[in-house]
């Protein structure tokens, strides 16, 4: 709340506001199906299924007509802001103007918000049809996830993904990514397979688990955790599988306010959306923590 800058009326910084401790870019953008600037409220993502050829057993043979299994799933856009404003009066008692720490802490507050809507629709309902109005759940009785089986985050989880990403046939050159939280990363770091150099050299770097397994793998601490206390639900993905748009990158304004004694506001906002475009290139994995 704008009132709240009176805490820091005591300390006068000598430059600048300190920002808290925060995820400060989009972990997941670079990773999804980046469809650009879209016009128009609900997107559509045409699909259409592998199909087969026949055979040709004689001469002069009819031709063979095959028909095509379309499909189509649909999302939608959906605004965010964020205003903020600084007065003057408390610029000049804590001895500094925060309007530029304002603005970045809103811009970080954007960029997370980008990884809250991909998550949510790569974990949601999504939709589809003609006119995109069919609702279709995650499906968490099927192959699309990975039951906690009483353990965290193991190398027999990691196979298991592996093997059911192997069995779609991706193209070889089809990136996959693996997204986790902190207590998985230590899981990992316990896994013989990933710390030792008996192994592979190319898994850990810094300490941080990059690639293994034909996953990329991606910490961010905004996973959520399922009815049942103590499960961190990671999600892995292939990258077309999941759709990002934006109806409006992300803008941001300063401006005063004559309404408000002239007090500085910042505005931020963005209008985006996300989409699972394919179920099976979807799987969640539940870990005990």
């Amino acid at each position: 709340m704008a009132g709240e800058i009176t805490n820091w009326q005591i300390q006068a910084y000598k430059e600048g506001v300190l920002l808290a401790v925060q995820q400060r870019r989009s972990k997941l953008r670079a990773s999804v199906r980046d469809d650009g600037k879209l016009v128009g409220k609900r997107v559509f993502f045409d699909l259409l299924a592998a199909t087969t050829m026949t055979k040709r057993t004689v001469r002069n043979q009819p031709t063979v007509l095959t028909d095509q299994t379309h499909n189509r799933r649909s999302g939608t856009m959906n605004l965010y802001d964020l205003f903020m404003t600084v007065d003057p009066i408390d610029v000049h008692r804590i001895g500094s103007d925060p309007t530029s720490s304002y603005q970045q802490n809103g811009v970080m507050a954007c960029e997370r918000q980008i990884d809250d809507i991909i998550i949510a629709a790569m974990l949601g309902t999504a939709y589809e049809g003609e006119d995109g109005s069919t609702a279709v759940a995650f499906n968490t009785s099927g192959n699309q996830l990975v039951a906690n089986a009483g353990t965290g985050l193991t190398l027999d989880k990691i196979l298991a993904v592996g093997e059911l990403y192997e069995s779609m046939d991706l193209p070889d050159d089809e990136p996959k990514y693996w997204a986790y939280g902190a207590k998985q990363r230590t899981d990992l770091l316990n896994i013989n397979e990933i710390k030792s150099n008996d192994y592979n050299n190319k898994a850990l770097v810094d300490g941080k688990v990059v690639y293994f397994g034909g996953f990329n793998f991606i910490p961010i601490q905004r996973l959520t955790v399922p009815a049942g206390a103590g499960i961190r639900r990671n999600i892995t993905w292939a990258k077309s599988g999941v759709g990002f748009y934006l109806g409006q990158s992300m803008e941001v304004k300063i401006n005063e306010r004559a309404d408000l004694s002239n007090v500085k506001q910042i505005g931020i906002t963005i209008d985006a959306g996300a989409c699972r475009a394919e179920d099976e290139k979807v799987i969640a994995v539940d870990c005990v923590e």
